[in-house]
């Protein structure tokens, strides 16, 4: 085979080269988000979602479009036009959960979905010295020694209330939950009944779940609103634990897009809760029972 020409080698340069001019913006403006429409390049944004584990099912507007496996909970769906999308998760004995998320032009908005077990498991909790009764199931309590069990009850005995968390709270009780928060830049407050968490680090770092929108954010979010009274709020299970003056104990994310994602703990007046050792502990009269699921 004789070798090209100078003169057609020139040619295939330059068609090269002017190849090159053409398809090279073209690729810049697809990877910045834009999608050929017609003959125009319109701008896209996406939505980058993460789950806590495998078998997921994420919906979008109603269609599922992802499914998470042992080898992937994260996932990015782009091509969106500008506009609000509905996104969902559910799975087989979880609570669904959903975002309202604005998708907005050239930009990726992202989210944490939680998954909370439907039911939770309520265990009461027996001390070794007690007699379990003969008809109940192995799985309705859970039995502790005489001396973790009196650890559990005095925990309830002390009088100040986890109602501000900070770098500053006194109560040593807090020292862990000051941990965690401090290590995410959150602070936790019950003002005036209510719930709020603010943003502790520079404003420019704000975490899309403080903004209402990708380019609206506020650096603090009332979390709780629809009426009762907060008397008590720990940070646990990548939400909130509270308890409510007026219905018991509850769960919520910490996300200032709709809609609330609430889930009833433990919906007795007279209950009361703590986080010890990582677990959420309740109290009702004399009785004390293990929550777990989150």
């Amino acid at each position: 085979m004789e070798p090209l020409s100078l003169k057609t080698r020139r040619i295939y340069a330059t068609v090269s080269f002017i190849l090159l001019i053409i398809i090279l913006p073209v690729a810049v403006l697809y990877s910045s988000g834009y999608r050929l429409e017609g003959l125009s390049l319109s701008p896209t944004g996406g939505v980058f979602i993460a789950t806590p584990f495998s078998d997921i099912s994420i919906s979008l507007n109603g269609e599922e479009r992802k499914r998470s496996s042992i080898f992937s909970k994260s996932f990015l769906i782009d091509n969106l036009k500008a506009g609000t999308y509905v996104v969902q998760t559910s799975a087989s004995g979880y609570y669904p959960w959903s975002k309202n998320l604005i998708v907005e032009d050239g930009v990726v908005t992202d989210v944490s979905a939680l998954a909370v077990s439907y039911p939770l498991i309520v265990q009461e909790i027996i001390s070794a010295d007690d007699t379990v009764p003969s008809d109940a199931e192995d799985t309705s309590f859970k039995i502790v020694s005489s001396e973790a069990y009196e650890t559990i009850a005095e925990e309830f005995l002390a009088t100040t209330t986890v109602a501000r968390i900070t770098e500053d709270e006194d109560d040593p009780k807090a020292e862990e939950q000051v941990a965690d928060a401090s290590r995410r830049g959150l602070e936790l407050f019950v003002l005036d009944g209510d719930i709020r968490v603010r943003w502790s680090r520079s404003e420019d770092s704000l975490p899309s779940n403080f903004c209402i929108r990708p380019k609206a954010c506020v650096s603090e979010m009332v979390i709780e609103d629809w009426g009762d009274t907060v008397t008590r709020a720990v940070f646990y299970g990548g939400g909130i634990v509270f308890k409510t003056k007026e219905s018991g104990i509850f769960f919520t994310d910490i996300d200032v897009r709709p809609p609330r994602f609430i889930i009833p703990v433990y919906t007795k007046v007279d209950s009361d809760f703590r986080i010890i050792d990582r677990m959420l502990i309740v109290k009702e009269g004399e009785s004390l029972y293990e929550i777990t699921g989150f």
